[in-house]
């Protein structure tokens, strides 16, 4: 498993954005952000949490203590999905409606 830095490097560069890009969302420096993804300092709870959250996963996820980036959204905000589960809805939507019925049906969502 991954630990805290690498995630965070890991989820940045997913989402195509730049140190400073992430620095200026978090009102934080960019050699702040640096220094998190080197695992040369550590960020207080309150910004762990606000990374998490701007990242939609689960603190357990952004901590390497876990591989399920699983997230209970805060304020109504839906977690963005992982590459697999965007992957999931865009052939979803783009499935006939005879194929859509049977996949909600197989995850039990319609009778």
């Amino acid at each position: 498993m991954a630990n805290f830095a690498g995630r965070m490097k890991q989820l940045r560069q997913e989402q195509k954005m730049s140190q400073q890009e992430l620095a200026d969302r978090l009102g934080i420096s960019r050699s702040a952000v640096g220094m998190y993804e080197q695992g040369r300092r550590d960020p207080d709870f309150e910004l762990l949490d606000a990374i998490a959250d701007l990242f939609g996963v689960d603190l357990s996820y952004m901590l390497g203590r876990s591989d399920v980036r699983g997230s209970y959204p805060k304020h109504g905000t839906p977690a963005a999905p992982d590459p697999e589960e965007a992957a999931i809805l865009e052939a979803y939507r783009k499935a006939p409606e005879d194929v859509r019925r049977l996949v909600l049906y197989a995850l039990r969502l319609k009778p």
